[in-house]
């Protein structure tokens, strides 16, 4: 446990990741980034594939992949990024978009690529496309 900030190493690393990737100023911005860009993704897909994909995550980030249960609701890339801008000071969507696409790269490297695989199929191709 990280005692400064009450997180795991592994959250404290992967939000560090997110935040280099972002370019953002600060731990607490990229904090509440990784949990909202979680958050709207685990409406996205099944709930099935979201507790897979967490299983990868910072136990920190377990509830908010996975709190959805059933169906995935279907977002375009931008009814998506406008989701995530609700929970981040940032609302200008280009901003957004490289914001997120930060966190679902950093995605890509904890998750074996087959989980990233059955992910990303569940998503239309403007949005699997934050992930690379």
């Amino acid at each position: 446990m990280n005692t400064t900030t009450g997180h795991s190493t592994e959250m404290h690393q992967f939000v560090r990741n997110v935040q280099d990737r972002a370019g953002l100023e600060t731990y607490g911005e990229s904090h509440q980034l990784s949990r909202a860009a979680m958050t709207v993704l685990g409406q996205s897909v099944s709930g099935g594939q979201a507790k897979k994909l967490a299983a990868w995550l910072p136990p920190e980030l377990h509830a908010e992949l996975a709190e959805e249960h059933g169906h995935a609701t279907a977002f375009d890339k931008h009814a998506f990024l406008d989701k995530i801008a609700g929970f981040i000071p940032s609302v200008d969507l280009d901003e957004v978009e490289k914001q997120v696409s930060a966190v679902l790269r950093t995605l890509h490297g904890s998750a074996p690529e087959d989980e990233l695989t059955d992910t990303i199929d569940q998503l239309p191709p403007e949005l699997a496309a934050l992930f690379r």
